[in-house]
């Protein structure tokens, strides 16, 4: 187009304006081809390695190791030695053998000649967490510090499952996208995963993280069958009174010991008897029974203890508590007779010389003039509702029904059944118990009247030729009623002694509930034997039925002292609701009586205020003690389940006996709770090796016991990954293009 051009311009100039246009031209066409720059980036992404540190319960345990240079070395790992230290001194001995399994981990990963965790640091990219029921991450800076920091404690035992499977499921998930060199599982091993098992997760990691690595399982415990003594629970009442024997059966088991051992009851910690018992062996629980008569009221906790013996695995469970409120009180008793019988006679003779009961006797026989036998002399029967709740038993030998207004036997059912009262009743020939069908004394009892012995004529029982001898039921055997020798066998042997009775009233039956102590050894109907002796409750008081009124024969050839200790235990008991149970004006309850670890406790008081009203207090402070720890306050708040009922709830924080009080002026109520340890942690104590050897085989890492932790990160490789990315920047629409085509279009306009 230029050389076609006519002009002045030379053809040199043409010609450089057309290189100028076909340069344009050329730009434009590159531009409609959209050139791209493409360069290649490389990068080093460091990988993972993920510690796992078991804090279940199990890692409590206090494991006896045995093999001398295991134990060196744990000594070392855990700094108890010298990190050069060829030998244990004594101490060095004594201070391993107190260390836990946690404290053993927390001593290795705070051991600056180790430096675990700062090697693998450097290796690569370093995540710690904590595991038992969930996975829980680490804070780097609790476990880096200062040069100078204290180690600090990263296992702190408190879960109450290991779910090993799950935190290493939840890891490999968590960290897809990102290589993992290795993962480290510090743990005893004793995982309770089940859907799906441990060892399936372990072959899964792969699938689940989005490539394999390998998990080096780090074994803490000792690995020999375990071997354990263990203190169960104590079985024993929660009061009692001054100077009354108290048995203590401790329910024990001892896994891989057999043998004698000392058995230790202290109260509050101070060792008050001891006993020699022989320990079976095996995991079947056996009963160790300690006699204690207390001394002086308070409350107390009462601990019984078999001191540890060499080998035992752990000795957390080698003590139980119980908490026994001791009562400085006697019985209030009314013996209310018809006529001056054997028994009553007897029986009064008896309750005035015993110092845990003060007798008010009331003979419905005698003239208006006689004074009135006891050791708490009245001059007649209760009038009034507040007489007649002074006192704490109520005992009936054969009165006369007619003697009673409807009132007084109406108090009498308020008596047990609002205030804990305790009522017998002893049957005589002159008023048989039967008139008492259709009035509120029939409700008390804890037999249905009505009945008779096999045979027909109830008169004739009266006048029976041949002595019988009451035969102790099952439950009559271990009765506390009926234990009138040391041990349930030599008591057997005192009630075979006896001299047989002539005469007795047959009933129709025990109420449901009810607990028949003696029975006939012969009369029966379709029912069974006939009940003699019977003890049921009338919440919340307790009854008691005898349907005999010659007991004074016990006291042939061997004086009052059968005669006396069945009745004062049996007045005792049913009175034991009243002097012992509970406070009049508060009833104090949980949801349970025993709770794992961590678990919520309920608390509800149901509170009366001084003229016995349901309180009307914005709320109640309850006062938890648990022995060993500083006490508590949980505050009840009114609840909806009805006036003076107030609720709250704490936590059940440390295992052992826990007192919770709840006082109102001058009365206090308190209950004892057992808090315990997860059974589920502490079934199978010992390392389960076993199990992971088997999760590093399956994903080709390698099993390590804990004295073996040195050699770690030598066998974990720094598995980093170099990653080649392509960048690639657009050319075409570059700043520069458009400078360039814009100078190009200028120089030739200009050279024109």
């Amino acid at each position: 187009l230029y050389s076609r051009e006519k002009g002045t311009a030379t053809r040199r100039r043409k010609v450089a304006l057309a290189i100028l246009r076909c340069l344009l031209l050329g730009l434009l066409l590159l531009v409609l081809f959209k050139p791209i720059l493409a360069v290649d980036k490389s990068e080093f992404k460091e990988a993972y390695v993920v510690v796992l540190l078991d804090d279940s319960l199990s890692m409590r345990i206090r494991d006896r190791y045995a093999e001398p240079k295991m134990r060196l070395a744990l000594a070392r790992l855990a700094g108890v030695s010298d990190w050069g230290a060829t030998r244990l001194s004594a101490s060095d001995e004594a201070k391993l053998d107190e260390l836990s399994r946690a404290d053993l981990v927390n001593g290795a990963l705070g051991n600056p000649h180790l430096d675990l965790l700062g090697q693998l640091g450097r290796q690569c990219k370093l995540r710690v967490a904590t595991f038992a029921n969930d996975l829980r991450g680490v804070n780097p800076k609790a476990w880096q510090g200062g040069a100078n920091a204290e180690p600090v404690a990263l296992v702190k035992p408190t879960g109450d499952r290991t779910l090993l499977g799950a935190a290493l499921r939840e890891m490999a998930d968590g960290l897809r996208g990102h290589r993992i060199a290795a993962a480290v599982a510090i743990t005893d091993g004793r995982a309770h995963d089940v859907d799906p098992s441990l060892i399936e997760v372990a072959k899964r990691l792969g699938t689940l993280h989005g490539e394999p690595f390998p998990v080096f399982a780090i074994g803490v415990g000792a690995i020999e069958e375990a071997k354990d003594i263990e203190v169960v629970k104590i079985l024993a009442p929660s009061a009692a009174r001054k100077d009354d024997q108290v048995t203590f059966n401790a329910v024990v088991t001892a896994k891989g010991f057999e043998g004698e051992v000392d058995v230790l009851l202290k109260a509050d910690d101070k060792l008050v008897k001891t006993v020699r018992a022989r320990l079976q062996g095996g995991e079947t629980p056996q009963t160790i029974s300690i006699r204690y008569t207390p001394d002086t009221a308070g409350t107390f906790r009462f601990t019984v203890e078999i001191p540890a013996e060499p080998g035992e695995a752990s000795t957390e469970n080698n003590a139980a508590q119980h908490v026994l409120t001791v009562k400085d009180a006697r019985t209030k008793v009314l013996f209310v007779a018809g006529q001056p019988s054997y028994f009553y006679r007897f029986l009064k003779n008896a309750l005035v010389v015993d110092k845990s009961i003060l007798l008010s006797c009331y003979l419905q026989s005698a003239d208006s003039d006689f004074i009135q036998e006891g050791s708490r002399r009245i001059t007649h029967y209760p009038e009034t509702r507040q007489e007649l709740f002074d006192f704490d038993v109520v005992v009936f030998s054969d009165p006369d029904p007619t003697a009673f207004r409807p009132e007084q036997l109406a108090d009498l059912k308020a008596f047990a059944g609002q205030f804990g009262g305790g009522f017998v009743l002893v049957a005589g020939p002159s008023h048989p118990p039967e008139v008492w069908k259709g009035t509120p004394i029939e409700e008390l009892l804890p037999v249905a009247l009505g009945g008779r012995a096999a045979g027909g004529d109830p008169l004739a029982s009266r006048s029976l030729k041949e002595a019988f001898k009451p035969r102790l039921t099952e439950q009559g055997r271990l009765h506390g009623i009926t234990q009138l020798a040391d041990t349930p066998e030599e008591s057997q042997k005192v009630w075979e002694g006896f001299p047989g009775d002539y005469w007795y009233h047959a009933v129709t039956r025990a109420k449901p509930g009810a607990v028949v102590l003696a029975e006939h050894p012969y009369d029966r109907d379709e029912r069974g034997p006939m009940p003699l002796i019977a003890v049921g409750r009338y919440d919340p008081g307790r009854t008691l039925y005898c349907g005999l009124d010659e007991t004074w024969r016990w006291r042939f050839w061997v004086g009052d002292v059968h005669f006396n200790r069945f009745w004062v235990q049996a007045i005792n008991y049913v009175g034991s609701y009243r002097i012992l149970g509970s406070s009049r004006r508060i009833q104090l309850a949980t949801d349970k009586r025993a709770y794992a670890l961590g678990e919520r406790v309920t608390v509800q008081a149901q509170c009366l205020d001084d003229a016995f009203r349901p309180s009307q207090a914005e709320a109640i402070e309850a006062k938890i003690e648990t022995h060993g720890a500083a006490a508590q306050q949980a505050r009840l708040l009114p609840s909806r389940q009805g006036p003076g009922v107030f609720e709250g709830s704490f936590v059940a924080s440390r295992p052992g006996s826990t007192l919770v009080s709840v006082s109102l002026g001058q009365d206090q109520e308190s209950l004892s709770l057992d808090v315990r340890l997860p059974d589920t942690e502490f079934q199978q104590p010992t390392m389960d090796a076993r199990t992971l050897r088997e999760v590093a085989e399956a994903t080709h890492g390698a099993f390590l016991r804990l004295d073996e932790l040195a050699a770690l990160p030598e066998r974990i490789q720094a598995a980093g990954q170099e990653i080649t990315t392509e960048v690639q920047d657009t050319v075409f629409d570059a700043p520069l293009v458009v400078l360039l085509f814009l100078g190009l279009a200028c120089s030739e306009w200009w050279f024109r």
